[in-house]
């Protein structure tokens, strides 16, 4: 709380598994969340980039910017650590496929 802890994540990792099976990264300005196509168990070899909101201007997550293509680069950055964290709870890394169109 003082600010003296170091090494810290600067994300927090997300299980997402009562009406679907998806998985998120929260950092403090971005929400990034994939889906398992279908019902899947406890995790999957593949998903689907669901939702992207920009927490500092959408507080109320208003606005999915996961097509917009001016956003790539951070969705890139939040997939990797989507990814990275997989990995850290002991699952295989997914493929994640971009947002299907609406």
């Amino acid at each position: 709380m003082d600010g003296s802890a170091a090494g810290w994540p600067d994300d927090v990792f997300v299980q997402i598994s009562e009406s679907q099976t998806g998985r998120a990264v929260r950092t403090s300005r971005w929400k990034y969340s994939v889906r398992a196509p279908g019902r899947s168990a406890a995790s999957a070899d593949s998903y689907t980039e669901d939702f992207l909101y920009d927490l500092e201007k959408d507080p109320h997550e208003r606005n999915n910017l996961v097509r917009d293509p001016a956003l790539a680069d951070v969705r890139a950055e939040l997939r990797e650590r989507l990814k990275r964290r997989l990995r850290f709870a002991g699952e295989s890394e997914p493929a994640i496929l971009p947002a299907e169109d609406a």
